[in-house]
């Protein structure tokens, strides 16, 4: 019984603004002179700046329709365009998962039994991306719902697979920023430029764990070129995941690569002679040392400029306080000054009128006395004001140059420690405080001692008020 066969539907929307009907059904045609038996073109407006384009026919000649449209009329004429329909890709997408699938299984189980046979079952915490090891988590805990326990390598993604495969490692990579803090380290352990050099070139070593997985293979070079099929199987596993426009040949060209990848991974050693065994062991020691000197590393990272600038905005924040905290501080230490002594001459010259009015010649030690008060109060006063001001200023100071011992090449965590040191600007103010309340204790206690001897002269020139007869 004849089947009829299955026809496909390709469409493109372009820009009517950019070329008219008549002109873009001539150049379709011009495009595909070659196929217009085989196929359908139908162009039709839409809406009022539109034109879609509608391409039918066989899986194969609309394949190559697409093929020619995309590089004959679009990229020459640089039309404006939307790929709105593309029924002969899906097909093709979906030919190409089940071969995808397959080559990703066979890379799975090959990575879970040779990792473990050389690191044990703990080799996915142990030597695992960090990255990877991230992502794949993520994926793990969403697909966990109904309480099936996974793999970790059951929830990586193909790309991931391969990039275990190929990882390629060093403490420092060539597109590494430089520091002064890399420089001082490589400077203090060389003695010689020599020493330079070589220190430098272990620093950017590669360990590969490609390495490990080539050991169960006889034949090396068979394994190397193994890696640029996985390249391609890559780029149409892309473009099959992600909708993305593909050609039928890709199909074959799939399937070649298939039987070349499960031809080598099928020739794998079941496992490692104990030398072989030994040899991956130091390889995968080698791997896991440099993995974590990178990671020390990054503890420490170059700041980036944005980095740069928000550190420089909170430098600049953290001066502006301590010179508001200095500036507080002094002129809160002035102004007790001021009062303290303006109190102190005031009381004291207040004093000294009143007792200008008592007779020489019955209070000789008047004068003495006063004078002692006085001096004392005005010594006690800038004492404590030089004292106040001193402090302040000398805390103020300790605070500025405890800033200025920050380097901004070294301080990754810059907020953290102007965060400490606008701490501790705000607790030596607050110590401060006792100094003040002692300022005001002397200063009552002045106030005090001058109305006790206010008193003791009343006592003493009341008599000398009395009308004498």
């Amino acid at each position: 019984m004849f089947q009829e066969q299955k026809l496909y539907s390709l469409q493109f929307l372009f820009d009517g603004t950019q070329i008219s009907l008549e002109e873009l059904n001539q150049k379709t045609k011009g495009t595909l002179n070659q196929h217009l038996q085989d196929i359908e073109i139908k162009i039709e407006p839409v809406h009022s700046s539109f034109l879609l384009l509608t391409i039918k026919g066989s899986l194969e000649v609309v394949d190559v329709s697409h093929d020619l449209i995309d590089k004959s009329l679009i990229n020459i004429s640089k039309l404006r365009f939307k790929r709105i329909l593309d029924e002969a890709g899906d097909e093709i997408r979906l030919r190409a998962y089940p071969i995808l699938a397959e080559i990703e299984q066979h890379f799975r189980v090959f990575i879970s039994q040779s990792l473990t046979e050389v690191c044990g079952f703990d080799w996915w915490d142990n030597l695992a991306p960090a990255d990877i090891r991230s992502k794949v988590l993520s994926i793990c805990d969403k697909h966990q719902e109904d309480g099936t326990s996974l793999d970790p390598l059951e929830c990586t993604q193909f790309d991931d697979l391969i990039a275990i495969i190929t990882a390629e490692v060093s403490e420092w990579s060539e597109d590494k920023s430089f520091s002064v803090n890399d420089f001082m380290e490589l400077l203090s352990n060389c003695d010689s430029i020599s020493e330079l050099k070589n220190s430098l070139k272990e620093k950017m070593k590669k360990f590969s764990f490609w390495n490990i997985f080539s050991r169960f293979f006889e034949d090396i070079k068979e394994w190397e070129r193994t890696k640029k099929s996985m390249n391609f199987v890559i780029n149409v596993r892309h473009k099959v995941m992600h909708h993305r426009p593909i050609r039928l040949g890709v199909i074959q060209a799939l399937l070649n690569k298939k039987i070349e990848i499960l031809a080598l991974l099928d020739s794998a050693k079941s496992e490692l002679s104990e030398q072989e065994l030994a040899k991956a062991q130091e390889d995968v020691k080698d791997i896991q040392k440099t993995v974590s000197a990178q990671s020390n590393s990054q503890m420490q990272p170059q700041l980036s400029e944005d980095s740069l600038f928000r550190s420089s905005q909170l430098a600049a924040q953290l001066l502006a306080q301590l010179a508001k905290i200095n500036e507080s501080s002094i002129s809160r230490s002035l102004e007790l000054a001021k009062q303290f002594s303006n109190n102190s001459f005031l009381e004291s010259s207040q004093l000294a009128a009143q007792y200008s009015r008592i007779s020489p010649f019955e209070t000789p030690q008047m004068a003495t006395q006063l004078a002692k008060i006085n001096e004392s109060s005005i010594s006690r006063s800038l004492e404590l004001a030089k004292q106040f001001s001193n402090n302040s200023l000398l805390e103020s100071s300790q605070l500025a140059a405890q800033y200025s011992r920050i380097s901004p090449f070294e301080t990754p965590q810059m907020a953290t420690q102007l965060a400490k040191i606008n701490e501790s600007s705000l607790l030596k103010t607050s110590q401060l405080q006792p100094q003040l309340a002692q300022i005001d204790a002397i200063i009552k206690q002045t106030r005090k001692q001058n109305l006790q001897l206010q008193a003791q002269i009343d006592a003493i020139i009341e008599p000398f008020r009395k009308p004498r007869f």
